[in-house]
């Protein structure tokens, strides 16, 4: 996974942003500093914020077969 597709995970599960930002910890212009370009990604923060999205998706997966099973 990239962090440009971590950055569209993270948006479609909390919409904005802000919630994106607050959701994993930073601020909300940190936090769109790095998706728009305007600061460099270190390492840490693109694995960090690569793991955020994985989480999200691995609650999502499993709150819909979860779902499915009811």
């Amino acid at each position: 996974m990239t962090t440009k597709e971590a950055f569209l995970i993270l948006r479609t599960k909390f919409g904005t942003d802000k919630a994106c930002a607050h959701q994993i910890g930073m601020s909300e212009q940190h936090f769109e500093a790095l998706r728009n370009g305007r600061a460099k990604i270190p390492k840490r923060t693109a694995s960090y914020i690569i793991l955020q999205a994985q989480a999200v998706q691995d609650s999502s997966a499993c709150s819909a077969s979860g779902e499915a099973g009811a």
